[in-house]
């Protein structure tokens, strides 16, 4: 009787540690679902800051290309701009002459 009352006794002790071991087990099996869960958010959000740095280094790379051609774009509006002038003093010398032309063509007809 005794050697039943120790036995009944043991498996009461381990009946209550399996118990406790579920309820660890059951907190551990929660943490690592969430621990899973944010892994799995983070590596998505790096994967899309990934693909917007390699956007933003194709942009760069473009707006570089694009700064060359705007400035030679700038140097030969300056040529053109100091030579704006003379352009306009010969245009307005032609107008002038053709409407001359045009008068003296019709007087002397």
């Amino acid at each position: 009787m005794v050697f039943r009352t120790i036995k009944l006794t043991v498996y009461q002790c381990d009946l209550f540690q399996i118990q406790d071991l579920s309820k660890q087990l059951g907190v551990l099996k929660t943490q690592f679902e969430a621990s899973t869960a944010e892994q799995q958010d983070l590596k998505r959000k790096a994967d899309l800051m990934e693909k917007r740095l390699d956007a933003a280094s194709r942009l760069i790379e473009g707006l570089a290309s694009e700064h060359q051609r705007w400035s030679k774009e700038v140097e030969e509006l300056c040529i053109s701009r100091e030579k704006l002038l003379g352009d306009c003093l010969i245009s307005s010398a032609f107008l002038r002459y053709a409407k001359f032309a045009k008068f003296t063509d019709k007087t002397f007809s």
